[in-house]
């Protein structure tokens, strides 16, 4: 039985084990006879006080160890049911010593655990080496008999050795020795059997999750204790977790084995299965939050929010923020154990995270948010998702960190070439599946993929942030902005019935407490202050790595140094931009939109030379669709620009006085880059693109794109030099009017215009719609229940489109006037005047005339309805352009809705309004335009008989300038073309492509008409 001695290991070889039971041990051995006792607790001398006496060795004194007796001893010191009553008392019991508590102990794995941590203790002090050297003997010694208790359970039935492993590594008085003692205790497992140990690590894994299961992720200071206590703890809002468990996962995760075994058996058997992960060890760490597991369960924040203050809830969720902040903290110092704890460690918890992100994909998919909580269980929870995000941006922390961080540019971007994503050493895998930021075939793409063998910890982290990201903080958002819309809902409906109905109040306001509730969660879980600026910094680096991307002609990314961004723009497609999915660029964007809405103060702190570089990505991306095809995205770009405002209506009546916490580094951006003034083109680019994409995009949603845009508009032209850009533009326009395709400015003008007519004119539709409505309402009382809810439901939906339509209206109407102060021939062109002078009479009309009153509803201000304004812009505009004789033929040509009356109505509701500054001015417009009106006329009725083939055949009025479309061979006015063209590059007559370069002009039929025309002329002169 030699090879079954664990005793072995004390002797050069084993045939050195040959000695017979009474060959006492070598003098070099001498010296272990007080480690025994030290460290085992155990002896066969009788006059040893306080230690147990092995009786049954034939040993009969310490100084005449054998290598049997002693193996014995201990085998026997293990099988003592009774330790204590082996105890060697003292002749006094006032000098008696009892030594440390596990020299009694029955229990065999407490026993020699308890044994092994104070040897591993003892070798990290300074004794003499030949201590040392017994001491690992000693130590083997210990950690053999372990691995035999768990390889032959049945010698110590009845006892739970994996308890009892849990126990010790419990115990905080060995904290740094635990680490060792689990190393020790698997590793030694392990080269014997490995099933064996990964039960134990199986069982210590689950028996970890357990323990989380109970607690949350508030911790307290023991100077909150006792007061906390009673507020808190009574109520079950939170408990505490074990300080524990959380030392037993670092015992785990600071060696390689146990590492590697730990994180096999925290991995879901199915790894498809998205919400098992929250069910692992990791998972359920992750999982706590101030966010419930599943929606439907109760929150434990935030109580009864109405009966609260807003400093009650500042409290609660700066409380939250602390608890966050250390469980985050905590869990990212974890996070860096294990990966720092091996090779295979590493890419064991890398491959969990993204198993677990792949799995969980479907939290961002449309239907998930559509059907809610139902599918919501089939995945992690939002707490989990929020909690992982927020330990890999403190991962990313090292390259993403201060400004222009050069360890960005090692970022690969083709980590998500489809042969690069089978590589090992990729985790974050179906990346190429995303859609790009700039469309590729993989075909094209085989050169550029072998450029780089594999990847590097930086991109792998990195796009695992972002996945992460994706599928965790976004969708928070957006459930966030939803509970923020429902929210408003209520609370308008709340306003409605209070007062009325008792029973609806009651039954509204409860409502109003569980979204509330749901609401100030959310916000505490996104807005923790230190998640919140490493996502800035990640932000703001993934800004500067983008723009670098596609800087890089030829290459996947320069990873050298910075090249500054230039314009114009280089014309090369950027390679790397290929390989970059979507959701990168989405990410950037949703954080800047949330941040501007509930933290706008955070850019301040992120600091110029951040907002710098985000700027810098908003200028490349936005207005070039060569570097991004997508154009909602390039749309959303353009929101982040205004997020950038020093000022915004929305904050202020948001955040209140908060507003007045500065707005300095905001305003640098706007004054200081150097490539500032390049704003406008791009705005103005994404402006137009929005409407001629070839895709099929809604009123509604091109002006939500374009009502952040407005805002910048609005900004920008307060100061001198962006002014001076708009007016730059447009004289560039006016020079290139002709060109194939027209300028940048002309469309602009053109969209406006269109966005005015629609949006004022569904407008003033719909408010006719409310005062039918109102006018119908008392009948409404006498109608069943639920056609009475129907109608009350299409009431307050006609509202709130009338109010949204209203703003986008005054919005656009507000631009065109302020545009038309300084700008003056884009308004006049031949292809614009005409629209923008029947438009203006339109509106005027209506809003002056005798059908004023069929807007006139109760509550105006509800629906953001102001005539007044409306009135007073649309004349300001006309008082703009009263010198331009084009303006002024146009307004008086318009046989819909110019009168004589107009503009003397229009001066009496001015005059009513206040206005009276203005009257002077519109009635020298009144007299001009009266006169030309008179010479229209005139001619109306002298050309009256005109031939058809002198027609216009879509304006039917007589042509200046005869074009024949390629095409079709229509024969149009290049006025009527030119205008038609501006929003749509196709022939109206076939739908065949059209530019305006490409119809050809009529000589012979225009010299006809002339002729014709000055005839009519002479003949009239004549007679």
């Amino acid at each position: 039985m030699e090879q079954d001695n664990p005793f072995l290991a004390l002797f050069e070889s084993p045939a050195s084990a040959k000695v017979s039971s009474k060959q006492p041990l070598p003098a070099s051995l001498v010296s272990l006879k007080p480690l025994i006792h030290e460290f085992l607790g155990f002896t066969w001398d009788p006059s040893q006080v306080g230690l147990i006496l092995i009786e049954s060795s034939n040993q009969s004194h310490d100084d005449d160890i054998t290598l049997p007796t002693l193996e014995n001893a201990l085998f026997e010191r293990l099988l003592l049911s009774d330790p204590i009553s082996q105890q060697i008392p003292a002749v006094d019991p006032k000098k008696a010593w009892n030594g440390p508590g596990y020299f009694k102990e029955s229990r065999c794995m407490s026993y020699l655990g308890g044994c092994l941590r104070p040897i591993i203790q003892g070798l990290r002090s300074s004794r003499p080496s030949a201590d040392q050297s017994l001491m690992k003997s000693l130590r083997d010694l210990v950690v053999r008999n372990m691995i035999t208790a768990f390889l032959e359970p049945d010698i110590y039935q009845g006892q739970d050795l994996y308890g009892q492993v849990f126990e010790l590594l419990s115990d905080h008085a060995y904290q740094s020795e635990n680490g060792v003692f689990l190393e020790l205790l698997i590793s030694g497992i392990v080269a014997e059997s490995r099933p064996h140990a990964e039960n134990l690590v199986k069982y210590l894994v689950d028996r970890i999750r357990q323990d989380f299961e109970k607690g949350s992720f508030m911790t307290l200071s023991e100077a909150d204790w006792l007061h906390r206590i009673r507020q808190d703890f009574e109520k079950g809002s939170f408990m505490t977790l074990s300080e524990a468990d959380w030392l037993i996962l670092g015992y785990f995760a600071t060696s390689a084995l146990p590492a590697e075994l730990f994180i096999q058996c925290d991995t879901p058997a199915n790894l498809n299965a998205g919400s098992a992960y929250g069910d692992t060890a990791l998972g359920v760490l992750l999982t706590m939050s101030c966010l419930p597991k599943f929606e439907i369960q109760p929150y434990d924040f935030f109580e009864s929010p109405s009966n609260q203050t807003p400093a009650v809830h500042s409290a609660t969720e700066a409380r939250i923020w602390t608890g966050l902040q250390n469980h985050r903290d905590k869990l990212t110092v974890l996070f860096k154990q294990f990966l720092k704890a091996s090779d295979k460690a590493k890419h064991l918890l890398l491959e969990w995270i993204g198993n677990c992100l792949k799995a969980n994909v479907g939290r961002g998919k449309l239907w998930t948010s559509a059907v809610g909580g139902l599918l919501g269980n089939d995945y992690v929870s939002d707490g989990f998702a929020l909690n992982l995000g927020g330990v890999l941006l403190r991962l990313c922390e090292p390259f993403v960190s201060g400004v222009k961080n050069p360890r960005i540019l090692k970022i690969r971007p083709n980590y998500t070439a489809t042969q690069v994503q089978n590589d090992p050493s990729v985790h974050m895998k179906g990346l190429h599946e995303e859609t790009t930021l700039v469309p590729n075939s993989e075909e094209s793409l085989n050169p550029m993929i072998d450029q780089e063998a594999s990847m590097n910890f930086i991109s792998d982290i990195f796009f695992l942030t972002q996945k992460c990201l994706n599928v965790g903080f976004r969708v928070a958002q957006e459930k966030f902005m939803k509970l923020n819309q429902e929210l408003n809902r209520h609370q308008t409906l709340y306003r409605e019935v209070i007062g009325s109905n008792r029973e609806a109040v009651e039954t509204i306001q409860k409502r109003m407490n569980v979204i509330m509730t749901r609401y100030l969660s959310i916000k505490a879980a996104l807005l923790e202050p230190n998640t919140l600026k490493a996502h800035m910094d990640l932000t703001t680096a993934t800004s500067a790595f983008l723009v670098q991307v596609a800087m890089s002609e030829g290459q996947l990314i320069n990873s050298e140094k910075f090249i500054p961004l230039s314009f114009p723009l280089p014309k090369h497609i950027p390679l790397g931009l290929k390989f970059i999915p979507e959701f990168v660029m989405e990410n950037i964007c949703e954080h800047m939109l949330y941040v501007k809405r509930f933290n706008p103060y955070h850019f301040e702190e992120a600091g110029y030379e951040n907002l710098y570089s985000t700027l810098e990505l908003i200028l490349a991306f936005t207005g070039s669709p060569t570097w991004t095809k997508n154009p909602h995205l390039r749309a959303r770009l353009a929101e982040c620009l205004d997020c950038l405002l020093p000022h915004h209506a929305l904050q202020e009546k948001n955040l209140g006085n908060s507003m007045a916490c500065g707005s300095f580094h905001r305003q640098q951006v706007f004054m200081a880059h150097p490539l500032r003034l390049q704003i406008v083109p791009t705005l103005l680019h994404v402006f137009v693109s929005i409407e001629t994409t070839g895709q099929a995009v809604q009123f509604e949603e091109k002006f939500s794109y374009r009502r952040p845009m407005y805002d910048v508009i609005k900004y920008l032209w307060d100061m001198e030099e962006y002014r001076d850009m708009f007016v730059s533009l447009a004289k560039s326009a006016e020079e290139h009017i002709d060109d194939e395709e027209a300028p940048l400015f002309l469309r602009f003008m053109n969209l406006l215009i269109n966005d005015a007519i629609f949006l004022l004119d569904e407008g003033l539709d719909l408010m006719k719609q409310i005062q039918e409505m109102q006018s119908k309402r008392a009948e409404w009382q006498s109608l069943p229940a639920n056609e009475r809810g129907q109608s009350e439901a299409q009431y307050r939906h006609v509202g709130r489109m009338a109010r949204y339509q209203n703003i986008m209206g005054m919005e656009t109407i507000e631009m065109l006037e302020r545009l038309s102060s300084h700008i003056k021939a884009i308004f006049t062109h031949p292809s614009m005047v005409d629209r923008l002078g029947g438009m203006l009479n339109y509106f005027l009309k209506n809003l002056v005339g005798p059908d004023r009153k069929k807007f006139k509803v109760d509550k105006v201000e509800e629906y953001d309805f102001r005539p007044a304004d409306i009135v007073t812009t649309i004349c300001k505009t006309y008082i703009n352009l009263k010198d331009c004789e084009v303006f002024l033929a146009a307004v008086s040509a318009d046989g819909r809705s110019y009168s004589p009356d107009l503009f003397k109505q229009a001066e009496g509701v001015l005059l009513k309004i206040g206005k009276m500054d203005m009257i002077a001015d519109l009635q020298e417009i009144d007299t001009s335009v009266c006169n030309l009106a008179a010479s229209q006329k005139a001619d109306d009725e002298l050309f009256a008989d005109a031939p058809d083939h002198f027609l216009d055949p879509i304006m039917s009025i007589l042509m200046n300038d005869p074009v024949k479309l390629p095409d079709s061979g229509q024969i149009v006015d290049r006025q009527t073309i030119a205008r038609h063209l501006l929003s749509d590059q196709s022939d109206p007559f076939n739908r065949m492509p059209l530019t305006l370069d490409k119809v050809i002009p009529q000589t012979e039929l225009k010299q006809e008409i002339q002729n014709w025309v000055a005839t009519k002329r002479k003949t009239t002169t004549s007679s």
